[in-house]
């Protein structure tokens, strides 16, 4: 009986090494077959603070304005300004500051996050809805720091300057992207080293209650091996119950069945490419965060593009002088990799066409203005 206990053990063991020690497939070539021809329009801007984020929903690019708290409408085909909307106040349509607004497109629903985590959206009518407090269970004060299924630990994604994706589960269910709260559960000032192997990075948001309800998602395994806490920020796009994630550190693209089954990967490493990044498990390391953005390498976007069935990812070179480039793929195939204007960030597609933006305006003493750009795949 011993024998047959030991031997049973022996095969549960044997089993659960494999399970653990299965390689991922990765699936797609390279194979450049496709071109671009880029157009841009610059655009007197003379009139926004030129601080804030662009979106874009049709043919229509809108700058959301942090400091005057307006959100610009333009044609962007043509550049023309149609309208503006919101504003600074305290009043029913007005707001009193916020850190970002991008969309929802598949709902018409457009969010905004403030400094403060209030959570405000709007649609098509334009009339702006306060929502409250996203709320990760802060006030609980149990002690479990360790435990990295607890909202508590987690907060709204931060380095969200190329964008943030916040997506429609179902009526009352947004997901979003998270990250750890270091301070809650790391000790001496070091990266718990449970994190990459248990914390999560999606979060859904009931937004009847406004409270995390759960958090999910993965660490991909490059953090295991180069532990980065200053830069554990993604991008993710979603396809029907597919979610594409890609981190800005990570040459690959990941492909999740919803909610978290790692299917496959795919993708290949971009032109011109620093991956030197600082690796350290100290939590407060704002000195290589700084250096890596200047010297290293960033994925910034990750769009699907369901009509053509095109995967689009940008990244930037070089953080200081603006050098970007943009990757398509196609059925997991690289098929084109082309190097972008200056702090150039890719909106989305339209009637064949293909919309992005310069992120950072050029400005003089008495001018602001703003570089839209589109072009077509051949």
């Amino acid at each position: 009986m011993k024998k047959i206990t030991n031997l049973v053990v022996g095969i549960v063991l044997l089993i659960f090494f494999i399970g653990c020690n299965k390689k991922i497939e990765h699936r797609g070539k390279i194979n450049f077959t496709s071109s671009i021809k880029i157009d841009s329009i610059v655009i007197d801007a003379s009139n926004t603070s030129g601080r804030g984020n662009f979106y874009i929903n049709d043919t229509i690019i809108t700058f959301a304005d942090r400091y005057y708290l307006t959100f610009y409408d333009f044609n962007a085909n043509t550049g023309k300004l149609i309208s503006k909307h919101f504003g600074k106040g305290h009043g029913p349509n007005e707001l009193s500051s916020f850190l970002f607004a991008y969309p929802d497109s598949k709902h018409n629903r457009t969010f905004i996050l403030d400094e403060s985590n209030f959570l405000y959206s709007f649609d098509s009518t334009l009339e702006l809805i306060k929502h409250n407090v996203i709320d990760f269970g802060w006030e609980d004060n149990m002690n479990n720091s360790s435990d990295f299924n607890n909202p508590k630990n987690y907060n709204v994604m931060e380095l969200v300057s190329f964008g943030v994706d916040y997506t429609y589960i179902n009526d009352s269910i947004l997901m979003i992207p998270v990250n750890v709260i270091h301070r809650k559960t790391s000790k001496n000032g070091f990266v718990n080293s449970k994190e990459y192997d248990e914390g999560h990075i999606f979060g859904l948001l009931n937004l009847n209650s406004m409270k995390v309800e759960k958090v999910f998602g993965k660490y991909p395994f490059i953090y295991k091996n180069k532990s980065v806490p200053h830069l554990e920020n993604f991008r993710y796009s979603m396809n029907k119950d597919i979610i594409y994630v890609n981190h800005a550190i990570d040459s690959l693209i990941y492909v999740y069945k919803y909610p978290d089954k790692l299917l496959y990967t795919f993708g290949y490493e971009c032109n011109n490419v620093n991956r030197d990044y600082t690796i350290t498990r100290k939590t407060n390391a704002d000195n290589a965060f700084y250096k890596d953005i200047k010297e290293c390498r960033l994925n910034s976007g990750l769009n699907y593009i369901p009509q053509v069935n095109y995967l689009i990812r940008t990244y930037m070179i070089n953080i200081d002088s603006g050098e970007s480039g943009l990757q398509i793929y196609k059925d997991n195939d690289l098929i084109g990799d082309f190097k972008m204007p200056a702090f150039y960030i890719f909106l989305g597609y339209y009637d064949n066409f293909y919309y992005g933006v310069r992120f950072k305006p050029i400005e003089t003493m008495n001018t602001t203005k703003f570089i839209f750009y589109k072009f077509a795949i051949r």
